[in-house]
């Protein structure tokens, strides 16, 4: 029997809260599986390296990132996505964000629909807590296709990552209680970034974004996609 915080705790009760933190840490790790696969590459080599002391040179754990999608900037001590990474060939429609809720991730998201050039894009913003990560994202795609429809799973729109001569100048600065977490900018189809360790809620967390259209029609149409979304020209 052990006393803590002026509790006796029987080491029965100790093991059980053990238990229940190993399944709480599954979950977790689950949830970041389920939407970002490769990126449990990384933790789960950090966590052996934390738990087994087990020494991992830089270029090892530069090597497993990056074939994960992602880089590391060691100045913000955050992880993003590359320029061209896997994810990059798997699109985007609303199935993924009705999976990453029922997965277990914190995520506020928020698409943005419009027309331009012959095709329909979608610009989308998410911010949240990703498993264990806190972060967000900007992504921007695009698709001439019909819609599809796939009874009883999914009906709707399944968007490309844009190429390369379609990628938009975006910078975000993802900012929580008024401290600003981290900065990203460049132009890009996918501008995340994610702080191992950091646990927030959506609502703690504000994206501040900017985004530099290919000219004054795409950004109307854009605008046009934010006020049928439910935003005002206050909020621009």
């Amino acid at each position: 029997m052990l006393e803590i915080f002026g509790h006796n705790i029987s080491l029965g009760d100790i093991r059980n809260l053990l238990f229940l933190a190993l399944i709480v840490l599954g979950a977790l790790l689950f949830a970041i599986n389920y939407r970002f696969p490769q990126l449990l590459i990384i933790i789960r080599t950090i966590l052996a390296a934390i738990l087994f002391k087990k020494k991992i040179d830089d270029e090892t754990l530069d090597e497993i990132i990056d074939t994960a999608g992602y880089s590391y900037d060691a100045n913000q001590d955050i992880f993003y996505s590359k320029l061209d990474p896997w994810q990059r060939n798997f699109g985007y429609c609303r199935l993924y964000d009705e999976a990453a809720i029922v997965s277990g991730m914190i995520i506020d998201c928020e698409p943005v629909y419009f027309v331009y050039g012959g095709k329909k894009w979608l610009i989308e913003f998410w911010k949240g807590q990703y498993g264990m990560t806190t972060g967000c994202e900007l992504g921007v795609y695009y698709t001439d296709d019909f819609d599809l429809d796939v009874p009883e799973i999914f009906t709707g729109t399944f968007y490309n990552a844009v190429a390369d001569e379609d990628m938009l100048y975006m910078s975000c600065s993802l900012m929580k209680h008024g401290k600003t977490l981290f900065t990203r900018e460049g132009k890009h189809w996918w501008l995340t970034g994610f702080i191992l360790g950091e646990f927030s809620e959506p609502h703690e967390l504000v994206m501040d974004i900017s985004i530099s259209f290919k000219d004054r029609v795409m950004r109307n149409a854009f605008i046009k996609g934010l006020q049928r979304a439910g935003y005002s020209y206050r909020d621009y």
